[in-house]
């Protein structure tokens, strides 16, 4: 029985009942290697005595360099001030902006005074805001400086530590390896206040290997004083918690899956207008992927094991939605022009607002073949419109094959050409039930409304201390 901070008798750490769903109650706390007995979130720089575990304001990470306690940031009789720190909230963020706006959108409902701060240009801010439903006043933007892809803002940084800063009761994170995070824990060393980091796939092993070297750097620079600093991460789904464990993190983790809006479950799209617009065949039925065109994406493989499935996909076209990065799309090209499936791959480029909802409802089963995800939002989005899925395991969506409503295969050649192969084989109707289970699932487990319920339960606890949450891990 775990005891709270106070002394008194806290409930076991467990997880919540949408994570459980996502495989996450299977997997927490096994599959880990030994962590360091060492200081610290990921073993550096913390104050003797450090207790994991406990609410920010009496970790010895928040205490002065003589190791007194830090004060409690606020008063439990006004609402909770957060800040969502994050290099860019506008598409160019890809997934990541739209988890940070829509999570600002639903706590700003609920009652928490919560905002954006980002390195948007006054363009991209009003796309976002436009985006997530946002007032002007929920976004703070700032000028970056020096090269954008840095991620870093004097101008930001300077907000962080100025003296009207300290009523901020809460700094949230989303990215990592970018300079908001030396904005972020300056923040907490100046306010001493409880900071949460949402890495949101950056610590797996592809990633983490991907510009190695620029991340050492990173890690030397800011970024281990940041995940020093840390009152706790927040992981999106089992495979990130492993992730982080595997890392040597020892803070508490918050498992938080990612949520869909009421909006996007209320939405409609016109399939026709979609295959209009892109010469796609009344004939062709679709299978749909959607993100960016980049290696950890697995869309060689995709195609490769498209291929294997030989004349059963003739009547099937793949639509690629995304941007391609990293020269990615000439590899991509290649492999195609190779396996002679001109006709059968369509690259549309990426497509946002009622064009990604067109696509959707076009297409019959959607596909996410990564290596390697934090969550794979555009999966939950796509589920959420009524069709199934094929995920990998890079990912962790193994609740599709249990629900009825998709495919959890391996991310190589047999696994994806299984996956394909049932896809081409399935009638319509057949596809059409597996997707009204997959919309199910999705308004069931992954509404924004319990995300922001578990983030206030989260932010209060790191407030005030009291009964550890029970989707917060210690171990």
């Amino acid at each position: 029985m775990r005891r709270d901070h106070d002394g008194r008798r806290g409930r076991p750490s467990r997880v919540s009942d949408a994570p459980q769903r996502l495989g996450l109650s299977e997997s927490f706390g096994r599959g880990a290697r030994p962590v360091p007995a060492r200081g610290g979130c990921c073993g550096t720089g913390a104050v003797a005595g450090d207790r994991v575990g406990e609410p920010a304001s009496k970790r010895g990470i928040l205490a002065d360099g003589l190791g007194r306690a830090a004060p409690r940031i606020a008063g439990k009789d006004r609402r909770v001030k957060v800040v969502h720190a994050i290099a860019f909230a506008g598409r160019r963020s890809y997934g990541l902006g739209a988890v940070a706006g829509n999570i600002v959108a639903e706590q700003r409902r609920a009652g928490i005074d919560a905002s954006v701060w980002c390195l948007d240009t006054d363009t991209e801010g009003a796309d976002a805001l436009r985006d997530y439903g946002l007032e002007p006043a929920a976004m703070r933007r700032f000028k970056a400086t020096g090269p954008r892809s840095l991620g870093f803002s004097l101008d930001m940084e300077r907000a962080a530590r100025a003296a009207d800063a300290a009523v901020i009761d809460v700094f949230h994170e989303h990215g990592i390896w970018t300079g908001v995070s030396h904005v972020v824990s300056s923040w907490s060393r100046r306010h001493r206040h409880p900071t949460v980091i949402a890495p949101h796939g950056a610590m797996a092993p592809w990633a983490l290997r991907r510009s190695a070297w620029k991340k050492r750097l990173a890690r030397w620079g800011y970024e281990n004083a940041n995940f020093s600093g840390a009152a706790c991460f927040h992981a999106t789904s089992a495979l990130e918690y492993r992730d982080f464990r595997e890392y040597g993190l020892r803070c508490p983790v918050a498992c938080i899956p990612n949520g869909v809006k009421d909006e996007w479950l209320a939405s409609t799209g016109d399939g026709a207008r979609f295959r209009a617009k892109y010469g796609i065949e009344p004939g062709r039925r679709i299978l749909l992927f959607m993100g960016r065109l980049t290696p950890v994406k697995n869309l060689v493989r995709l195609v490769e094991a498209w291929a294997a499935t030989g004349t059963t996909a003739r009547d099937w076209v793949l639509v690629l939605a995304g941007a391609p990065e990293f020269g990615y799309e000439v590899q991509l090209d290649e492999r195609i022009r190779q396996l002679g499936l001109g006709d059968a791959v369509r690259a549309v480029g990426g497509i946002h607002g009622q064009d990604k909802r067109d696509g959707f409802a076009a297409a019959e089963c959607f596909v996410l073949p990564s290596l390697s995800e934090g969550f794979g939002m555009v999966l939950l989005e796509a589920i959420a419109t009524g069709i199934p899925a094929i995920a990998t395991t890079g990912a962790s969506w193994e609740i599709l094959p249990k629900e009825d409503c998709g495919w959890w295969v391996a991310p190589d050649a047999d696994g994806l050409a299984g996956a394909l192969a049932a896809v081409f084989a399935s009638p319509p109707e057949r596809l059409a039930g597996m997707g009204r289970k997959a919309r199910a699932l999705a308004e069931r487990d992954f509404a924004w409304r319990n995300v922001c319920r578990q983030t206030g339960s989260l932010y209060e606890w790191l407030r005030h201390g009291g009964t550890v949450p029970p989707f917060v891990k210690l171990d």
